[in-house]
């Protein structure tokens, strides 16, 4: 920064303040059963630890579910860097709980789920629209992986171009070599 010379001599205080991650709270139930959806970017310092409760409000065992009951799914953040971050509703306010979020009810085994990919009810399968919500880690595709897939096409197609124009060069090399042997041959 700039300064007369003065205040590099006097005591100078730095503020800075560090924020947690925030993710917004945001639930799929595309699969029927809720999941809820940690951005890509994220995936690799914050997992999901899912409970499930019942309506009574009871923790349930995944293995204890009875199809037809309603239930609903808690995530909770984990892992090695899950303290870095925070979840928000959609106005940007942080949860009463910050690293758990609850799901709406839902009905377990219930088939017909208007979410369902194989309901023919179902009005889109999921997108990779750049504008759609963040997806769980790992289910579908990301702007980011089909930039690589992207780059790496491109890639592809430019190294096997590069390979058919040396391989027609050599054709061409061969069959001029060829000819002017047979020119010379012709001529002795």
């Amino acid at each position: 920064w700039a300064t007369d010379g003065d205040a590099l001599a006097a005591e100078q205080a730095l503020v800075w303040a560090i924020s947690k991650v925030q993710i917004e709270e945001r639930w799929s139930t595309a699969s029927g059963k809720p999941i809820f959806m940690i951005p890509s970017k994220y995936a690799e310092y914050v997992q999901v630890v899912y409970e499930y409760v019942d309506a009574d409000g009871n923790v349930v065992a995944e293995a204890d579910l009875i199809v037809g009951q309603q239930y609903k799914m808690v995530a909770k953040l984990s892992g090695a860097g899950a303290e870095n971050f925070e979840i928000t509703d959609e106005e940007g306010n942080v949860l009463e709980v910050p690293t758990q979020s609850s799901s709406d009810m839902f009905t377990h085994g219930q088939t017909g789920n208007p979410g369902d990919p194989s309901n023919p009810d179902t009005p889109d399968p999921p997108t990779t629209d750049p504008d759609a919500p963040p997806q769980p880690a790992g289910s579908i595709i990301t702007r980011e992986d089909i930039r690589w897939f992207q780059y790496a096409a491109i890639g592809i197609g430019g190294t096997l171009a590069a390979m058919l124009f040396v391989q027609i060069m050599i054709w061409i090399i061969v069959a001029s070599m060829r000819r002017m042997r047979k020119k010379s041959m012709q001529q002795k």
